[in-house]
């Protein structure tokens, strides 16, 4: 049996928590910084306030827009942006988030994963067109392989009929 002794220097949560914040906001570190990165989870409180991520393929960053400085920006906040926001870090010692207080935001172009999605949406439309006229043209071929030849065998009233009824089948939608 091992016999050790207490370890010491031992800290709680909050001092851990309240020496970062201390450490973060009492250096100019992490004070005027200009960040890019891709908004996302964007969203505006009832009050005006505006919350979102930058993120970019490494990691991500909570971020906040109070009302105030909102109304003095141009530029408000879309998720697939790509935007260049300027502020400071903050951390909340309550739940140990550090989130950038943003205070100026302008355009650096549209976001990586919002360009894929604008092409997958693009090769999607060119498929859909495709898949469209597929359905048509195999519409047109059963037509003419199938319900014609049971046409043929019947009377000369019914074949008017379903020629008729052929053409609404075979309507382009």
């Amino acid at each position: 049996m091992s016999t050790s002794s207490a370890p010491s220097g031992i800290l709680r949560v909050g001092q851990v928590v309240t020496r970062l914040a201390a450490h973060i906001q009492s250096g100019d570190e992490f004070k005027d910084l200009w960040i890019e990165g891709e908004v996302v989870q964007a969203r505006s409180s009832p009050v005006g306030h505006v919350y979102f991520t930058l993120r970019d393929n490494v990691g991500q960053l909570q971020c906040v827009l109070f009302a105030m400085k909102a109304a003095q920006i141009a530029l408000t906040p879309r998720d697939g942006n790509k935007v260049l926001a300027h502020g400071y870090i903050e951390l909340y010692t309550k739940d140990g988030r550090c989130q950038l207080q943003v205070d100026d935001l302008r355009p650096a172009g549209a976001g990586d994963a919002y360009l894929r999605f604008e092409a997958l949406k693009r090769r999607l439309g060119v498929l859909a067109y495709t898949i469209m006229a597929t359905k048509a043209a195999l519409r047109a071929v059963l037509f003419q392989r199938f319900f014609i030849a049971r046409v043929r065998v019947d009377d000369e009233g019914e074949l008017i009929e379903r020629r008729a009824a052929a053409r609404l089948l075979c309507r382009p939608e």
